[in-house]
């Protein structure tokens, strides 16, 4: 090597050594790099090392090595789990988007629960106009706007923060449920082969009752539920006041939201479910007990047992915005329009309020409920779990047979309080 190219080439290294960061140097066609890179417009590109890649935990990538001439290389960036931009930080460490009311939050932050009435945009807790009050059919969104119309990429009901259900189910009655046909239970069947593949148990298509005094229009897809649990969107039904009993799953339903299939099937007030009622046959086939009407006030399971309509059984559990009721098993009732005159000898037509818990709109019903003596007394003649209670704008004589307020389900009204009698004073 010359002199000249030598005293060159010294000041380059020392600038690349002593200083930081310095990544080109003069070369040229008589002067080649010193390191090896190439000569691009006079200067040398040094070859500085990669970043690392974004991973899991996101691993902070390695310098390159320094070459002769050239500047050191790059470190790769943090990355941030796997890539997922981390919202804010739950309780439980986890990292959530921070777009929901339950998880609202931004830059990494904390995690913050909204407020009932509040929708979570930008990461920040907001007052909504969708409530349980404005949306009682629906679902809220992120963005507090009501969807009237849940469906399964907004499933919700009575004002909840609308959920994503997963591939493949459905939303029904404000729930993401199995879909309904292709072997679940309620579907129509000719042989149990047409019932595999969703029920987690071995189900079969039934066709007759147990007692064969009716069939099952259609066929009706079902697994034995004695020693099995159910799938999501059906109970456990056994019948034996007419003629079936067996004990079998059997779909949830909840009248105008998700009724049963047609003809055939009807939906039945059972207080349990995801929606209040339960789909069966209709009409009801003929057994020992069948025919035989309860009066107002006596404890039912099932419509049919309070007579044809428009008697039915006002069941404990009630579908959302209701909720429980407190009417512990059951109490056969009518609708009525606000006159005693409507009712039935030994009942009166009461008007009761129901719901309003947590934010969920309150709903107030008219039915024709048994009536009794001296109301505040205690029982009096109502049933165990039921108190004679006054009726609303009616003399002090006559009472109701109201659910105890020591009964789940059951609030006192403002300014009153519940006594061990069971009666709010």
């Amino acid at each position: 090597m010359t002199s000249s190219r030598l005293a060159l080439l010294v000041p380059a290294l020392c600038l690349a050594g002593c200083f930081s960061p310095v990544g080109e140097v003069l070369c040229g066609p008589d002067l080649p790099c010193a390191d090896g890179s190439a000569c691009v417009g006079g200067e040398c590109k040094g070859s500085g090392g990669t970043g690392g890649s974004t991973g899991t935990g996101g691993s902070v990538g390695t310098g390159g090595s320094m070459g002769t001439g050239g500047g050191p290389g790059t470190g790769g960036s943090t990355g941030t789990d796997g890539g997922t931009a981390c919202g804010c930080v739950d309780a439980s460490g986890a990292c959530q988007p921070g777009t929901q009311t339950w998880a609202c939050g931004a830059s990494g932050g904390s995690c913050q629960s909204c407020p009932t009435s509040d929708a979570c945009l930008n990461g920040a807790c907001t007052p909504s106009g969708c409530t349980p009050t404005t949306c009682p059919t629906g679902c809220c969104t992120a963005f507090g706007t009501c969807v009237s119309s849940p469906s399964s990429s907004a499933c919700g009901l009575a004002g909840q923060q609308c959920v994503s259900c997963s591939s493949g189910d459905v939303c029904r009655m404000g729930q993401c449920q199995s879909p309904p046909g292709g072997g679940s239970p309620g579907s129509a069947c000719t042989v149990d082969s047409d019932c595999r593949g969703t029920m987690g148990a071995p189900p079969r298509c039934k066709r007759v009752t147990s007692s064969g005094n009716a069939s099952y229009p259609g066929g009706f897809c079902t697994i034995d539920c004695l020693n099995a649990t159910c799938p999501r969107g059906s109970q456990c039904l056994t019948m034996p006041a007419y003629g079936e009993t067996d004990h079998f799953c059997a779909p949830d339903c909840a009248p105008f939201l998700a009724p049963c299939r047609t003809p055939g099937y009807a939906c039945y007030t059972s207080g349990g479910g995801s929606g209040g009622g339960v789909c069966w046959l209709s009409p009801l086939p003929g057994g020992p007990d069948a025919g035989v009407s309860l009066t107002i006030g006596a404890a039912c399971t099932f419509d049919a047992q309070c007579g044809t309509a428009p008697s039915f059984c006002f069941a404990q559990r009630q579908p959302p915005p209701i909720g429980d009721t407190g009417y512990l098993g059951g109490a056969c009732a009518q609708p009525c329009q606000g006159s005693t005159l409507a009712c039935p000898t030994g009942s009166a037509c009461v008007t009761e309020t129901f719901g309003g818990m947590f934010g969920a709109p309150s709903v107030s019903l008219s039915n024709c409920r048994q009536t009794c003596a001296v109301p505040g007394s205690g029982q009096s003649i109502c049933r165990a779990g039921y108190v004679c209670a006054q009726i609303p704008n009616v003399s002090r004589i006559l009472g109701f047979c109201a659910p105890s307020c020591l009964n789940a389900g059951v609030r006192c009204p403002s300014g009153t309080t519940c006594r061990s009698s069971g009666i709010c004073q």
